[in-house]
């Protein structure tokens, strides 16, 4: 009977493979249009300001004018605006202008390849620490349907976005810290660090590692910061950086309402001194149309006309991260603590997102593929799916596909996910710990 049981549940989960594996296909298939039919808004900001560090132009406060060439234009940046749309750090423009010369048809092409091989190669390491078969299917499963297959891949891809980077190199660092050779655990913090100097959230990742103890993934930790750091500070001086927080600081006031740009005249009559045609392509401002709003707390709260101010979301972020790390503290004493450190990191980084003053979009949901997959590998697959909270996972993962009809789809999605992360993570740690005690 128990083998007539695994054979059908093999099967079953063989099937929803299959399925999910046509999904990605076919995501895939229209990711490809969208990047040769759209302009990749995202991606054309971080070329052009590339560009410019290499010419040695601050990319932050860049204004174009006639007269200057279209390589350095970006149409999405209103002429009235005191700053440019760039809103990542040096270190991701030095990764960027590796390329930044090439062609821009050619940049977009290359970043959906590089977009669409990192997202596999997440699912490869992911589905390869997994220990059993059924694991590994099911994180296939996961990804290839519910993340491959859903609307914020599809914006993702489609504006050429970078979270997906940041995804793979913090994949890259719980493999190594998986694998304990010589040096591991410190080359894991390595990265981790990198990715902190590229996305400067991910400090957050810092707490679980002090609550478990993980010294030498802190180390590690602090030298990808500061090796990152340095290396920006060698090929762009610290000017950048100085120029890059003033422009953030801008962002942030008109986020928080203490700032208004002047893009009254219709957003087209911004477009009317530009070129027709950008580096050959016409199609430079084009977009997916997204109908999905801003989830980030502050735009949540201006819906019922309160306003919180960076201060105060800051405070409220202090609150909710103290008292996540009381929960983790009660059951520190864990078998396999890195596994918790990566899956508490991301947890608390993805909730610091909500807190940012500033805009925060649906692409930035793949960053949820790397801790819902270590909560299945974390788990028994049979108790996982029929314990409760799995209708939480369900709820978001298929708000999360497309159903942009329903009325604050994506930030329901949002809440269901991190409360259903929240509450398998502190389940977890307290039977981990109990197998210790």
């Amino acid at each position: 009977m128990e083998k007539l049981n695994q054979k059908l549940g093999n099967k079953i989960l063989n099937t929803l493979l299959t399925l999910a594996l046509t999904t990605a296909v076919v995501g895939f298939i229209i990711d490809l249009n969208n990047t040769l039919t759209y302009g990749g808004v995202d991606l054309r900001n971080r070329v052009v300001a590339a560009r410019l560090l290499i010419d040695g132009i601050d990319p932050y406060y860049f204004k174009w004018h006639q007269g200057m060439s279209d390589l350095l234009l970006d149409p999405e940046t209103h002429p009235s605006w005191p700053i440019s749309r760039a809103t990542i750090p040096p270190t991701v423009l030095m990764l960027h202008a590796i390329i930044a010369n090439l062609p821009y048809i050619d940049q977009k092409i290359i970043w959906f390849a590089l977009q669409w091989g990192l997202l596999l190669l997440n699912l490869a390491i992911l589905a390869n620490l997994a220990n059993s078969q059924v694991k590994s299917k099911l994180v296939l499963i996961l990804g290839l349907f519910f993340f491959s297959g859903s609307y914020f891949w599809r914006f993702h891809v489609e504006r050429g976005q970078f979270y997906i980077v940041y995804v793979f190199l913090l994949s890259c660092a719980y493999w190594l810290a998986q694998k304990q050779f010589k040096h591991s655990y410190v080359l894991s913090g390595f990265l981790i660090g990198i990715t902190v100097s590229l996305r400067l959230p991910v400090i957050v990742m810092f707490i679980p590692m002090i609550i478990y103890k993980q010294w030498k993934i802190l180390s590690g930790a602090i030298v990808g910061i500061l090796s990152g750091l340095f290396f920006s500070f060698t090929f762009a001086g610290i000017s950048i950086w100085k120029s890059y927080f003033s422009a953030m600081k801008v962002w942030e006031q008109v986020h928080s309402g203490l700032r208004e740009f002047n893009s009254s005249t219709a957003w087209i009559d911004s477009h009317t001194g530009y070129p027709k045609q950008i580096e050959g392509m016409s199609n430079m401002s084009d977009t997916l149309k997204l109908p999905v709003d801003d989830t980030s707390l502050q735009y949540l709260f201006t819906q019922f006309g309160i306003r919180l101010y960076p201060n105060t979301l800051t405070l409220m972020l202090c609150v909710v991260l103290l008292g996540i790390s009381f929960l983790l503290y009660r059951d520190r004493s864990l078998k396999n603590p890195t596994t918790f450190l990566f899956l508490a990191g991301m947890l608390m980084v993805l909730i610091s997102e909500h807190f940012l003053p500033a805009t925060r979009n649906i692409y930035n949901n793949i960053q949820w593929l790397l801790p819902v997959s270590l909560i299945i590998i974390l788990s028994n697959p049979l108790s996982s799916l029929l314990s409760k909270s799995i209708i939480i996972l369900l709820l978001s993962l298929f708000l999360s596909i497309g159903f942009t009809w329903l009325p604050y789809s994506a930030l329901v999605g949002d809440i269901a996910i991190m409360l259903y992360t929240l509450v398998m993570l502190l389940v977890l740690a307290r039977r981990n710990s109990q197998l210790i005690t």
